[in-house]
């Protein structure tokens, strides 16, 4: 039996983690990333920003790729892509540098903002 999101799910979740990770090394942040309770942080930060109703089809796609459904899904946006490369230079809560746009609400967010203060959002703004 094939699963779906090994097929194409999980690869944009690492590559999220990974885009992350990267942002912090970039900017120096004073934080251990391999810490146990930081790791199940930024899982559980992605698992909320993939959760967002702006990626759905991009979780069709996955069961559509590995052949459970023969209905293309729309085209949808790539989290990475999204979240990381559209991001503005200020975080719209502060004047610090932005690194991350939040998926649900379209918020760009500083590291504070978003995984320091566990910006665990649920607002969605098409």
């Amino acid at each position: 039996m094939i699963q779906s999101l090994d097929v194409f799910g999980f690869r944009v979740w690492k590559n999220f983690v990974r885009k992350f990770s990267d942002a912090v090394l970039l900017h120096n942040y004073d934080i251990n990333l391999h810490a146990r309770n930081n790791l199940i942080k930024i899982q559980s930060l992605v698992h909320n920003q993939l959760s967002s109703p702006r990626y759905i089809n991009l979780f069709k796609y996955s069961w559509f790729k590995s052949g459970y459904i023969e209905e293309r899904p729309p085209e949808f946006e790539n989290p990475v892509e999204y979240s990381f490369y559209t991001v503005s230079a200020k975080c719209d809560l502060c004047d610090q540098v932005a690194i991350v746009r939040c998926g649900w609400c379209k918020k760009n967010l500083c590291f504070k903002h978003f995984f320091d203060e566990n910006h665990y959002c649920k607002t969605y703004n098409p």
